[in-house]
């Protein structure tokens, strides 16, 4: 990413990719921007002849179109706009409209070269500062040089599975900052299929064409309230059907000596469960289907493992995995395991977690 400024009548915003150019910043008398990462300059001539020749030895250069006003600058907060689609972009002056269009000393057409760096320019002349963006993380990779996903959204017009996803990195050195910030929190969050609120630079690169969003920060508490959300809309449905108490109703036999366990091999909740009923003497069975109780396959093989048991005419079954964060115990938050369980012939006793912790299931 180049660096670019924007101009009024007393400093000169630099944006971009300023770390390597910190210190020419404080020489110039500049004050950092520490929500987006760019400088204020006081706009001196010499501040301006060395601003410009530094963004043009890194390919970048005068946003023309932008208007920069100090006392206006968009500020970081919730009333960010929340997509792309509803970021407005800047009002462009009618004396340089034409800075936008075709040259006409080019009449042949653009190079690739040069239609990318129009491009780069054009996206930070819309966006000159970092903006707030929802989607889902999909295809999370964690490196040593720092986390790689896309954000989604749907496809505006078609079917559920159709999506628009944009790269998004978040790099090392602001990946450290944000887990001294928000701790446990933040690996919790940071998983495929969470729906997330981030803070970024959208940038073009060049070579490739591509756009991406460099994450500067994230906010939890979206993604802990859109959980918490989709947990409620889930319990009403239940309701609503009448399903949330139905598994409740089935009589317990007196005596269950055929005992269903649904849990992961080797799992501590498994063998505390089977060493109690050892404990007391238990002269029953029990007939235990190994399942993965965290992860994609948690759905698939809870529902499998629920009818099997339903095969097996058992009197009971147990479905026991230990504790976790709100991340790990989300796939009990389901709508395939609650209707599951719902639609279940035989009593299920759901033991999820420690015991503070809460779940559909």
């Amino acid at each position: 990413m180049s660096l670019y400024y924007v101009l009024s009548e007393t400093q000169i915003l630099v944006k971009g990719k300023t770390y390597p150019y910190r210190e020419n910043m404080r020489l110039l008398g500049a004050q950092y921007n520490a929500g987006d990462k760019s400088w204020t300059v006081p706009h001196t001539p010499e501040n301006l002849t060395i601003v410009a020749e530094l963004c043009k030895s890194v390919g970048g250069g005068v946003i023309k179109e932008a208007v920069f006003t100090p006392e206006r600058a968009p500020t970081l907060s919730s009333s960010m706009p929340t997509s792309l689609s509803t970021f407005k972009t800047p009002t462009l002056s009618t004396q340089d409209t034409t800075a936008i269009a075709v040259s006409a000393e080019v009449p042949q057409g653009f190079s690739i070269a040069e239609l990318m760096r129009q491009a780069q320019l054009a996206i930070a002349q819309s966006f000159p500062r970092s903006l707030w963006v929802i989607g889902e993380i999909q295809n999370i990779r964690f490196h040593a040089s720092g986390v790689y996903f896309q954000l989604a959204d749907s496809k505006e017009g078609g079917s559920q599975s159709a999506t628009v996803t944009v790269n998004a990195t978040l790099w090392k050195s602001q990946l450290r900052d944000l887990e001294r910030k928000f701790g446990d929190t933040l690996k919790e969050i940071l998983q495929d299929g969470f729906r997330v609120r981030v803070l970024a630079d959208l940038t073009l690169f060049k070579d490739r064409g591509q756009l991406s969003l460099q994450i500067q920060s994230i906010d939890p508490n979206f993604t802990k309230g859109s959980l918490a959300l989709q947990r409620e809309k889930l319990l009403k449905e239940l309701r609503a059907k009448g399903l949330d108490k139905q598994n409740k109703s089935l009589p317990l036999t007196p005596f269950p000596l055929k005992v269903g366990l649904l849990s992961a091999e080797d799992s501590r909740a498994k063998s505390d469960f089977i060493d109690q009923l050892k404990v007391y003497g238990f002269p029953g069975e029990v007939i235990f289907k190994p399942c993965q109780m965290q992860g994609e396959a948690t759905l698939k093989d809870v529902v499998s493992g629920l009818k099997f048991m339903q095969e097996a005419a058992v009197d009971v079954i147990v479905m026991t995995r230990g504790g976790g964060s709100a991340a790990d115990l989300r796939w009990f938050d389901s709508r395939e395991i609650a209707f599951a369980i719902a639609e279940c012939r035989v009593p299920v006793v759901a033991a999820i977690g420690h015991h503070e912790d809460v779940c559909v299931a």
